[in-house]
Formats: C-alpha cells, sequence, structure tokens
C-alpha cells in the first residue's frame, strides 16, 4: 500500500511541476532548481531596523552549487553587506535573475537597490556580467566581481557594450581546466572586460568560485574582494 501511494505522490508531482524555495517560500515552478533558499541570505549583525544595507548577490561557478563559496557569502555580511547565495542549474541568466528579483522585492525594507553588487564564478561569473549589462534593470548594479570566466562568446562581448561600473576580473595562470581554460578566462579578463575594471592574474590553479576556499589565497583574496565591495558598493 505504501509503495502505490509513493508511486501516486510521485506522479502528481511529476504532473503539477516541482516547487521551489525562494527564502522560505514555497512556489510553483517548471523547473526543478531551488534558489534563494533562507538560510542563503545573511544578514550583517547590529543592522539598524531602519537601515537599508547595499546587497551582494553571488552565482557559483557551472556544474557546482551555492555550497562551493563555503563560508564567504557571511564574511560578506560581516563586512557589512546583504549577502545572498543563489542557487542555479540552467545555463542562461533566466533563475540567477529570477532570484534576484524575488530577493529585491520580498527584503525591499532591507535592501538598497541603488546599491547591488555582483560576485561570480566561472559560468555564475558569465551571467551576472550578462545581467549587468541590461539597460532595463529596476535596481542599479554598481560593480562586480568574476572569477574565472570561461565563455568568450557573443553575449559576453555584448554585455561590455553598455557602460557599467568597476569590474574586478581575476583568472588563474595555471587553471586546473587546463590550457584553453587558461587562455579564455585571461583573454576575457583582460581583453574583453572593458573599463572601468581591474584585472588580476593570480599564480594559482584554483577555478572560480574555488578560488575563495583555496588555503593558499583564499585569505588575501577574500579580503582584496570585501575590500573592493566597500569602495564601489557602500
Amino acid at each position: 500500500m505504501k509503495k502505490y501511494r509513493f508511486l501516486i505522490l510521485t506522479l502528481v508531482f511529476t504532473l503539477l511541476g516541482s516547487t521551489v524555495i525562494y527564502a522560505g517560500v514555497r512556489l510553483r515552478s517548471s523547473t526543478d532548481v531551488y534558489l534563494a533558499l533562507k538560510e542563503d541570505v545573511f544578514y550583517p549583525k547590529n543592522v539598524e531596523k531602519d537601515c537599508k544595507l547595499p546587497v551582494v548577490f553571488l552565482s557559483h561557478n557551472g556544474g557546482q552549487d551555492k555550497a562551493a563559496w563555503g563560508d564567504f557569502p557571511q564574511q560578506i555580511a560581516d563586512a557589512g553587506f546583504f549577502t545572498v547565495n543563489i542557487s542555479w542549474q540552467a545555463w542562461d541568466t533566466s533563475q540567477v535573475e529570477a532570484a534576484i528579483n524575488y530577493t529585491l522585492e520580498k527584503y525591499k525594507d532591507k535592501i538598497d537597490t541603488n546599491r547591488v553588487a555582483f560576485v561570480g564564478g566561472c559560468h555564475g561569473g558569465k551571467d551576472l556580467l550578462q545581467i549587468m549589462g541590461r539597460q532595463d534593470l529596476t535596481y542599479k548594479v554598481k560593480t562586480a566581481v568574476v572569477l574565472s570566466v570561461s565563455e568568450d562568446d557573443q553575449p559576453v562581448v555584448d554585455s561590455q557594450k553598455t557602460g557599467h561600473g568597476p569590474i574586478l576580473a581575476y583568472y588563474s595562470l595555471h587553471d586546473v581546466l587546463g590550457e584553453y581554460y587558461q587562455q579564455v578566462t585571461k583573454r576575457v579578463a583582460e581583453e574583453i572586460i572593458t573599463e572601468p575594471k581591474k584585472a588580476v592574474a593570480l599564480d594559482e590553479s584554483a577555478h572560480g568560485d574555488d578560488l575563495v576556499t583555496q588555503a593558499s589565497c583564499k585569505v588575501e583574496l577574500r579580503r582584496d574582494i570585501i575590500n573592493w565591495l566597500k569602495l564601489y558598493d557602500k
């Protein structure tokens, strides 16, 4: 009997579509990915009740999930930012955009939508660059930090044709994914991303968000990223 109940429930969920959880609120969706879980929203300590905070959205490498950032989101929040760690699975910007838009609406009493920053690894960084380059946003992206963006296709090129805030772009000289990725991530950082920017070559092998958990560089890298955010998103 239990077996039949399980099969019936499985069929019902398949027909209705899956459930997406945004900041603890369950919504219907045609996708099977969860975005912006409640525990993925990090608040700074000792914030005044009516104070609106600058916000930082993180988007992980392709093929990974939000856990790849380790405790870095909490460290960003401790530096004074409302921090949102997004999980995605679609290889376009749709899920990342949905998470950003929903979070900005849900927490509009806590977030200053004129002080938005992006931090992304690999494909997650590409998505954020594309969103940043759009002209129809209802919020202001003041800056972005990208790590090992490994796609140099037309959408990335087009994202840099419009005015944008300062971008900090990292790439690893010894990227573990091989010579192709070493070349492409360098090209994106040094040639495709336009001014204002700062391109930084790291004498490391880690790729994308793995750089902020790599023991050999994470302390200095996290410090530099947070200092950048303080400079351009505060």
